[in-house]
Formats: structure tokens, C-alpha cells, sequence
């Protein structure tokens, strides 16, 4: 499932196996971001989840060029040509004089402004998931109701704890770079899982690589990818 400004965007399925793969094409609602929610239903009826954010880069769904090839004459007719790069649209134009925005820096209207206000319709409050798949569907934006537990969202704001915080950025940073520093696509995913919490007592890296029965460089892959994960988040 994609979510983005508070919207589902698109939903489908998966054959369910030890490793899926799957594409998401990227389309203009994705805009400036979106959230990847994969989610499956146990043997006994909970739902096991996880989520990820995922940034895109600001651009317009259509792009638009505005010029002219004379100089401008007081009293005299101007020339413009719009064009639209091959698409259809309706195009506004407004002339506004600048010293109005001499009154107010903020009055001119930015492209910056504008993909500010698209992602304040986000209704989620983390950049992953969270410690279970009620707190990851919730902390989404989502609600939802399975045969064990149901969930939602009591305030369209977040709670204090839940904030999106810069060390919640630099967590992803560090997942990405150390991941990049391994050639083998098994020993990139082992690193990316090791930095996942798991709602079980295993607080320490140690506790964590006895579980995995995998070759010893696999198992030292986990170890560090672990260690740095729990330093960021002391």
C-alpha cells in the first residue's frame, strides 16, 4: 500500500515468500513524499506489518515556461510564449507588482511553499516503522481492526514522543551508508534488518546474533549494523 498526503495512492499484492520483491511506480501524488506499508495476515489472525519513507523529489506534475522575446514598452501590448511541453492544461497568468513584495517577503508564493503545504497534509508521525504492527499502521496515518486488536488515531496531530526528530533521519542515513559498503545483496539486507527493533527482549546485539544461524561473516555484519543502530539511538 502507498500512502501520501493522507491518501491512499495505490494498493495491490504480493506472493508471500522468504524474500519478495516487488516495483512502485512513482507518480506525481507521490509528491514530496510517501510511505511504502507492507502488511500480512498471521496464522492466527494479526496482522504483521512495517512501513518506510520514502522522499521524492520536488517537481510539478506538469511543467510550464513562461518568456518573451521583445523588450516590455509601457502602454504597449507584450508577447508571451507559454509553453506547456506537450501537455494539456489551463493556464492562469497574474501580474502583480513587486513592491508588494517589498510589504512582506512571505507574500510571494514559492515552489518551496507550495510542497510545505502538500506534505502538512500528512497524517503520519514517523519515518519507519514502529515496536509493533498496531503502532506502525497507526503511526502511518492508518486505523484498522483484525480479530485480535483494533487501533486508530485519537487527534489528527501526533503525540510528543512521536515527533519526527532529525535523529529519526539520521538513523536512515546511517542504515543506508552502512549497507552501501557491502557488495553482496544478502549482506545488504542482513545490515538493513539489523537496524529493525523487534518487540522482543533482545536489547543487546549479542542476543540478536545467536538467532541468526548463518555464516559467521553474516552474523558479523548483523553485530556491527546492530551496534551503530543502538548508539544512534541512545
Amino acid at each position: 500500500m502507498v500512502l501520501s498526503r493522507g491518501m491512499i495512492i495505490t494498493k495491490g499484492s504480493l506472493v508471500h515468500g522468504t524474500l519478495t520483491t516487488g516495483s512502485v511506480s512513482i507518480t506525481a501524488d507521490m509528491v514530496p513524499f510517501f510511505r511504502l506499508i507492507g502488511y500480512y495476515h498471521g496464522n492466527n489472525g494479526d496482522i504483521i506489518a512495517d512501513s518506510v519513507w520514502v522522499d521524492v523529489r520536488d517537481e510539478c506534475e506538469i511543467k510550464v515556461t513562461v518568456q518573451h522575446n521583445t523588450q516590455p514598452v509601457v502602454g504597449k501590448p507584450l508577447d508571451l510564449e507559454i509553453d506547456l511541453h506537450g501537455q494539456d492544461a489551463t493556464v492562469a497568468l497574474l501580474a502583480v507588482d513587486k513592491a508588494f513584495y517589498g510589504l512582506k517577503a512571505d507574500n510571494k508564493l514559492t515552489a518551496k511553499q507550495v510542497f510545505s503545504t502538500m506534505a502538512s497534509y500528512d497524517l503520519g508521525c514517523t519515518y519507519s516503522g514502529g515496536s509493533d504492527p498496531a503502532k506502525v499502521l497507526v503511526d502511518a496515518g492508518l486505523s484498522f481492526t483484525s480479530q485480535a486488536k483494533s487501533a486508530w488515531r485519537q487527534d489528527f496531530r501526533c503525540a510528543p514522543q512521536n515527533v519526527r526528530s532529525r535523529r529519526a533521519v539520521d538513523l536512515l542515513e546511517e542504515k543506508r551508508k552502512l549497507a552501501s559498503e557491502y557488495d553482496d545483496a544478502e549482506l545488504k539486507i542482513c545490515c538493513k534488518n539489523a537496524f529493525s527493533l523487534i518487540p522482543m527482549n533482545e536489547n543487546t546485539c549479542e542476543t540478536r546474533s545467536r538467532r541468526v544461524f548463518l555464516v559467521k561473516k553474516i552474523r558479523r555484519v548483523q553485530m556491527l549494523s546492530k551496534s551503530a543502530a543502538l548508539q544512534l539511538r541512545s
